[in-house]
């Protein structure tokens, strides 16, 4: 990310959007290479400015004001979030996680554009291997809770064509184990869009 482009994501998102919008808008290939090299402070940058939090350091003593104390600690626990997705993703390239077996193949079956959310909501099904729908596993529903974020990736893995995405909320009664809905934000809607015919 060039820090200097990126833009503060607007408080009319709410508080969990704007984190997940702020924590997943950057290239993939960002996040894999900021687990082991100096990368990592360019990427906190751009996702605490999109944010609109400081750069993680040590707490103070004291805080000014109750702003600055929340703020503080909002860009620590971003930093936790990034240094766990790419300790993810630089030793699992490819993968999807616990839960999934290492991967699961789907068939995006919905594109919705949510401009106001900054993101767009891409519905999957779940697929056999041989072009045909099958529910997912209770096992499967269990690890694809709201929050969760999945790596997703077009049949033959490039970090270029993957994006990071997040598990949509749903009420219960639309939670049929048919499908399940991933959000992408901001700049991964390129990749996401790109990327998506090949899933």
């Amino acid at each position: 990310d060039d820090v200097t482009t990126v833009r503060r994501i607007p408080n009319s998102l709410g508080p969990s959007e704007r984190f997940y919008a702020a924590l997943l808008s950057s290239p993939i290939c960002h996040y894999e290479s900021s687990s082991s090299d100096d990368d990592w402070t360019e990427l906190m940058s751009a996702v605490c400015t999109r944010a609109g939090v400081p750069f993680p350091a040590p707490l103070p003593a004291q805080s000014p004001n109750p702003a600055a104390f929340y703020a503080a600690r909002a860009s620590l626990v971003l930093e936790e979030s990034r240094c766990l997705l790419a300790n993810a993703l630089s030793s699992t390239p490819g993968r999807t996680g616990s839960g999934f077996g290492g991967g699961i193949n789907v068939v995006l079956t919905r594109v919705r554009e949510k401009p106001k959310k900054l993101s767009v909501a891409l519905q999957f099904c779940k697929t056999d291997g041989y072009g045909g729908v099958v529910p997912f596993t209770s096992g499967e529903l269990y690890h694809a809770k709201p929050g969760v974020v999945f790596q997703v990736s077009p049949s033959s893995y490039s970090s270029e064509t993957s994006f990071l995405a997040t598990v949509v909320p749903c009420s219960a009664k639309d939670r049929d184990g048919a499908s399940v809905e991933l959000a992408v934000f901001c700049a991964s809607s390129g990749a996401a869009a790109a990327a998506a015919a090949g899933v």
